[in-house]
């Protein structure tokens, strides 16, 4: 009896794997490497290359080493690498270089067959030497795009094979990363700052990529040393862009006139890309406000006129995908007092070189979040009115403005009083234009 039942169970289930593969759900044998549990997949990215280093052990069939001038290892649930200072002149370097992934880059389409790399580097995981880069490198042949924190000066940047060089601020945290490459152009964000080159670096069409995780450091002390990693890196290839979500729209549907209420706006881009959000608020003004994907971003708004107000709001992520619009209706009954609630504003004056007369009015709103203050709103060179956009942090900050025709970033150091009234220097990076800041943060 116990046989004929193994005997029976045994044909149910060869017949239960027949079906399975006749309906298409068994998996099926190719190229692409299978995605660690951890790791979300989601419908419009096809992961092509991927390693969390969770397993603490070198993988050969995903990595080789190419630099071998110190010390590999995978451990904490990622790649650590080690060097000691070379004592010599020029730098020494310890990393890996991924195996081969195809893929496809497409210029005739540039949103569409893109290349998308996330990745976190840890600048500092121990080290006697103030020292040293950390460095994600992605190459096709001699061509190349390179993202880095130089403990040394203290700056992230990325750069490329011909000769972009784009900088960011920050610190000697742990920098978590996005770098997607388009036809004809390409983005990086490291910790919620992002920057577009509108250069074509790799190949258009079938692309062979590598992915390098390496450190580099110099020095004359040999006994100092540095040790940094890397964790959960994700290559993954998009064949088609996908717009973000409606947003949601939640605050007060009930009001007074001349009050300043606080609205939140939220929506989530399939592909993670940061989001603008374009608001209307039923009263003829709008707003223009970004935040990343699946971030809840706030907005103040009055209403000087008593009356009901329909906002809206749509998404739009950084290929121009737009979502559809989101709604609230609010109404503002007539008030018995007018209140004057001071906004969070923003307003400073750009001089270039020794010039007293500034060349660049700006004149916007900030908000806070975390360590940073981040300001937009309107600048003013002369006839020519943009919008702006910066961040500050700590004494830095970086600002995007219109300067001689064309836009730039600045970047430099301020000093604020107890009046929020703040004055500093700035600089144009690879170029010895400078000049002068000073403005309110209210």
């Amino acid at each position: 009896m116990k046989k004929r039942i193994i005997g029976i169970f045994i044909c149910t289930l060869f017949i239960g794997l027949i079906l399975a593969c006749i309906n298409g759900i068994a998996v099926e044998q190719d190229m692409r490497m299978i995605v660690p549990s951890n790791i979300p997949e989601t419908t419009s990215d096809d992961i092509l290359f991927s390693d969390d280093f969770n397993d603490n052990t070198k993988d050969y069939n995903k990595w080789m080493e190419i630099y071998s001038n110190g010390i590999w290892e995978e451990t904490n649930g990622r790649a650590e690498f080690q060097l000691t200072e070379s004592g010599e002149t020029g730098a020494r370097s310890e990393g890996i270089q991924s195996k081969a992934i195809a893929t496809m880059i497409d210029d005739d389409e540039p949103w569409d067959n893109r290349v998308k790399v996330t990745w976190t580097m840890y600048p500092t995981i121990d080290a006697t030497s103030s020292e040293g880069k950390v460095m994600m490198k992605i190459t096709e042949g001699r061509n190349y795009i390179v993202v880095e924190y130089d403990r040394t000066g203290g700056v992230a940047r990325c750069y490329d094979s011909l000769g972009n060089n784009e900088v960011f601020i920050g610190g000697d945290e742990p920098w978590d990363n996005k770098l997607e490459i388009c036809g004809d152009r390409y983005f990086v964000t490291m910790n919620m700052q992002s920057v577009t080159v509108y250069t074509p670096i790799f190949s258009s069409g079938s692309v062979t990529l590598r992915i390098e995780l390496f450190i580099e450091l110099g020095g004359s002390t040999r006994t100092k040393y540095l040790r940094s990693g890397f964790d959960d890196i994700i290559v993954s290839h998009i064949a088609e862009d996908q717009p973000p979500s409606t947003p949601t729209v939640d605050g007060p549907n009930r009001g007074k006139i001349n009050t300043l209420y606080n609205y939140t706006f939220n929506s989530t881009d399939p592909e993670g890309d940061a989001i603008t959000y374009l608001i209307e608020w039923g009263d003829s003004k709008n707003d223009t406000v970004s935040g990343e994907s699946g971030e809840v971003v706030t907005v103040q708004h009055a209403w000087s006129s008593q009356g009901h107000y329909n906002i809206r709001a749509k998404a739009k992520d950084i290929y121009g995908a737009e979502s559809g619009w989101g709604s609230l209706t609010v109404t503002m009954p007539k008030s018995k007092s007018i209140l004057n609630i001071k906004q969070r504003e923003f307003t400073a004056e750009i001089g270039v070189g020794d010039e007293k007369e500034p060349r660049v009015y700006l004149d916007g709103n900030y908000r806070l979040r975390g360590k940073f203050t981040i300001v937009h709103g309107t600048a003013t060179n002369g006839e020519q009115e943009v919008r702006f956009q910066g961040l500050f942090r700590g004494n830095h900050f970086i600002l995007q403005i219109p300067l001689r025709g064309r836009i730039v970033n600045i970047i430099g150091r301020y000093t604020i009083d107890e009046n929020r009234e703040f004055s500093g220097r700035w600089t144009i990076r690879g170029t010895e234009i400078k000049g002068w800041i000073k403005g309110t943060i209210n």
